[in-house]
C-alpha cells in the first residue's frame, strides 16, 4: 500500500483554494456586523398650552457625526415621552432634536452628560398666518424722497397674542404698519424687505418683495480716431453727452497713455518721441461711468535718411533653433524650439527669445506676428514692443507664446503625431531710419495623445489579467503532465 505523505498535491489546487480563501474574505468585508453604540436622547412633546402631545414625530441628529448611529427618529408616546438609543453621541455631545405633527413644530438642542445620555423637551407651536402687504414701494432713480411700507398683520389659530418683525436687508425690528424711511438712509441698488406675524413660540412664513433705486451710467463717448502721425502737437476730440437718459448732468474723463483727467473736447498734447500712444474717454454722472472708448496710434518724428546696406547673412551653429542675422547697423539673434508639443487635455505655451545688437541709435518697435492652423495659437504675449537703445547696446526680448488644448484636431492612435507648423514673421521697424527687418519663424507642432488616469488603471488590470491567466493555464497544464506521469510510473509498478 502506497504512503499517504508521499502524495503530493497538484499545485494547481492549492492555488484555488487560496482564490477561495481571500473571495471568502471579501464578502465578509461587504457585510460587516453593525456597530452598537451607547448615546441616547429622551424628553417630553409638548404645546404651547403645556398639555403633552402624544404620536408626534421626533428626529435627532448628533452632530459632527457622520456614518452609523447619527442620526435616529421614534414617535412620542401616550404621555408626549421619546426616547432614542444606540446613538454614536459621546459624553459632551451635541443633538439637534425636531418634532412635528400635523402643522405644529418645534426644536431644540441638547448635551450628552457623563454617561452619553442627552435630555431635550421639544414645546409643539403651531405659526400664525402670513401677513398680507399693502404698501409697496416701486423701482425708481429719485432716492431724495420717503418711502411706504405697509401690510395687514396675519392671525393666530390658537388665539395666542402676535407682533410682526419687520426685515429690510441686515435691519430686523418688531414693528406696526405702516413704516417709513427716509432715501437718505438707504442706498442706490436692489433692496429686499418682508414682514412675518408671530407669536410666542414661532413665526409665520415672510411675506417678500424687493424694489430697486437705480442709477443708469451715461452713453460712452464717440471718438474722433487719431491716426499714426509725425506732427506735433496731435488733437484729440470726441462727442458726448452733457445730460444722461436719468437726467443727471455730466462730465468726461480723458485718459492718455494711463494718466486720467476730466476734460472737454478737444484736447491738445505734446510728443517728441517714437512711441505708440493709448488714449481714451469716458462719461461720467455723479454715480457711476460709462465704459471706455479707446482708440491708439504711433507717434513718429519725420526725417529722411538712407537705409542701411544688407550684408551676408550668417547661420550660428547650435541647437534650439538658434539664428545669428548680421547686417550693417545691426545684429539680430532669433532663439526658438525646434519641436513644440501639445495635448488634448491641457495647454502648452514656449518661448521665442530675441537679442538685438545696434552699431547705431535706434527708436523701434519689435512684434511677432503668426498664421494660424486649427486655432492651435491662443496668444502672443506680448504682441509688440517698442524701445530705444543706444549705439553698441543690446537688448534682449522674450515672447510668450501660448497653445491651447488640441481637442479640435482628431485623436489618432499614435502617441505622437507631426502636425502642419506653426509660421511667425518677426518685424522689427525704424521709421527713423526708415528701415524694416522682417525674419520668418518655423515651429514644428507633435501632438502626443495622453493617456488618463482611468485607462492606466483598466491597462494595469488587463496585463495583470493575462499574466495571472498565464500562470493558472501553465500551471494546470504541469498538473495534467505530472498526473500522466504518474499514473503511467504507477500503473507499471502494479503491473
Amino acid at each position: 500500500m502506497r504512503n499517504i505523505k508521499n502524495i503530493n498535491i497538484p499545485p494547481v489546487f492549492f492555488l484555488l483554494s487560496i482564490v477561495f480563501a481571500a473571495l471568502f474574505v471579501l464578502l465578509l468585508s461587504l457585510h460587516p456586523v453593525d456597530a452598537i453604540y451607547l448615546g441616547t436622547c429622551e424628553g417630553y412633546i409638548s404645546n404651547m398650552s403645556g398639555s403633552m402631545v402624544s404620536g408626534a414625530t421626533v428626529t435627532v441628529n448628533v452632530q459632527g457625526c457622520s456614518g452609523d448611529g447619527c442620526s435616529a427618529s421614534t414617535t412620542s408616546d401616550s404621555n408626549g415621552y421619546y426616547v432614542v438609543a444606540n446613538l454614536n453621541l459621546p459624553a459632551g455631545g451635541t443633538v439637534s432634536v425636531t418634532a412635528t405633527k400635523d402643522s405644529a413644530s418645534g426644536s431644540s438642542t441638547g448635551t450628552a452628560d457623563s454617561n452619553q445620555a442627552a435630555y431635550v423637551n421639544i414645546t409643539l407651536c403651531v405659526p400664525p398666518s402670513s401677513p398680507t402687504l399693502t404698501l409697496k414701494p416701486n423701482d425708481t432713480h429719485d432716492i431724495n424722497q420717503t418711502f411706504t411700507f405697509g401690510w395687514t398683520s396675519g392671525s393666530d389659530s390658537n388665539g395666542f397674542p402676535i407682533h410682526d418683525v419687520f426685515t429690510i436687508g441686515p435691519n430686523v425690528t418688531n414693528a406696526t404698519s405702516p413704516i417709513n424711511i427716509s432715501g437718505s438712509n438707504i442706498s442706490y441698488g436692489t433692496h429686499n424687505w418682508n414682514v412675518k406675524t408671530c407669536n410666542a413660540g414661532c413665526c409665520s412664513d415672510p411675506s417678500s418683495d424687493s424694489f430697486s433705486i437705480y442709477n443708469n451710467a451715461p452713453s460712452a463717448p464717440n471718438l474722433t480716431f487719431v491716426n499714426n502721425t509725425c506732427t506735433s502737437p496731435v488733437t484729440f476730440t470726441w462727442h458726448s453727452v452733457s445730460v444722461d437718459g436719468d437726467g443727471d448732468a455730466c462730465y468726461d474723463q480723458f485718459k492718455l497713455d494711463g494718466n486720467i483727467s476730466n476734460e472737454t473736447s478737444p484736447v491738445e498734447r505734446s510728443f517728441d518721441s517714437i512711441e505708440q500712444h493709448t488714449w481714451a474717454v469716458r462719461t461720467c454722472d455723479s454715480l457711476s461711468c460709462s465704459d471706455w472708448s479707446t482708440d491708439s496710434f504711433i507717434f513718429c518724428k519725420c526725417q529722411t535718411t538712407a537705409a542701411t546696406t544688407t550684408t551676408t547673412v550668417t547661420k550660428r551653429v547650435g541647437g534650439g533653433g538658434g539664428v545669428l542675422y548680421k547686417k550693417q547697423g545691426y545684429e539680430l539673434s532669433i532663439q526658438a524650439p525646434s519641436y513644440v508639443y501639445i495635448s488634448n487635455s491641457s495647454k502648452s505655451y514656449f518661448f521665442v527669445y530675441v537679442s538685438f545688437k545696434s552699431f547705431v541709435d535706434r527708436n523701434f518697435s519689435i512684434s511677432l506676428n503668426n498664421e494660424t492652423y486649427n486655432n492651435l495659437l491662443e496668444n502672443i504675449e506680448p504682441n509688440i514692443t517698442f524701445s530705444k537703445i543706444k549705439s553698441d547696446q543690446e537688448l534682449k526680448f522674450k515672447f510668450r507664446i501660448s497653445l491651447s488644448k488640441s481637442s479640435s484636431i482628431s485623436n489618432s492612435i499614435l502617441p505622437i503625431r507631426l502636425l502642419k507648423p506653426l509660421d511667425f514673421n518677426l518685424t522689427i521697424n525704424d521709421p527713423n531710419k526708415n528701415e524694416m527687418i522682417t525674419r520668418d519663424l518655423k515651429i514644428n507642432i507633435k501632438q502626443t495623445s495622453l493617456v488618463t488616469q482611468e485607462k492606466k488603471f483598466y491597462i494595469m488590470f488587463f496585463i495583470l489579467f493575462v499574466l495571472l491567466g498565464s500562470y493558472l493555464l501553465y500551471m494546470i497544464l504541469k498538473s495534467i503532465i505530472y498526473s500522466v506521469k504518474f499514473n503511467s510510473k504507477f500503473g507499471k509498478k502494479i503491473r
